[in-house]
């Protein structure tokens, strides 16, 4: 859009991304809020469903009837820890993604991590806490959330983003579900990887295209 007839949608998602940077909490962590949401998250699910398993039980409110029953014993008081960062990693989650909504940017529905971890787990064992697990999973159902493509990105020598990247390549090649990976240091986007993104698109374009032909 010209100058004189209103905001670019550029200059609109940036003016949004700040007003939402000015709402988030002045000792704002990355860092910290990536080990609640990718780290201790999932791990607090994955422990109450093993400690739930043992009792013959399904993690739940029959799991946690269980575990009040059990408050000083040391299984129960270790479910109830869990449960506890379980529920603090979903307020954080929607504390966030309430906050980064106004952007534009936010599109994705809030992580179904009981389903990320059933499907990782077919791959890599859910005990190997970190970013893995939630990484392989919402790549595994990429598709039946309704994507048609993936991104996966991750930092110059990152062991978890070389593991996810060997897992979900394999298997996007063989459902046909386009991939691009692209390893960061932190530097400019090459020209060559712009070309990478520019096929990706278009192999999105027509997996959209065979989808909806179906």
């Amino acid at each position: 859009m010209r100058r004189g007839f209103g905001l670019t949608q550029e200059v609109a998602t940036r003016r949004a991304l700040l007003r939402a940077l000015k709402r988030a909490p002045k000792q704002f962590n990355a860092a910290e809020l990536d080990s609640v949401l990718v780290t201790e998250y999932p791990r607090s699910l994955i422990v109450m469903r093993e400690m739930a398993n043992h009792w013959g039980l399904k993690p739940g409110g029959f799991a946690l009837a269980k575990a009040c029953t059990r408050m000083l014993e040391p299984d129960g008081q270790q479910y109830l820890q869990q449960w506890w960062g379980y529920q603090a990693g979903r307020k954080a989650e929607q504390h966030y993604r309430e906050i980064f909504s106004g952007t534009g940017l936010l599109i994705s529905r809030s992580n179904d991590v009981v389903t990320a971890i059933e499907k990782s787990s077919q791959h890599i064992s859910p005990r190997i806490f970190g970013e893995v697990t939630p990484t392989v999973g919402r790549g595994l159902n990429a598709e039946y959330e309704g994507y048609d493509g993936i991104i996966l990105i991750g930092p110059f020598n990152c062991l978890p983003f070389r593991i996810s990247e060997a897992i979900l390549k394999p298997i996007s090649i063989q459902h046909s579900m386009p991939l691009l990976s692209y390893e960061t240091d932190g530097c400019a986007v090459s020209p060559v990887v712009l070309r990478q993104v520019d096929v990706h698109i278009q192999q999105v374009l027509e997996h959209s295209a065979r989808a909806h032909s179906e």
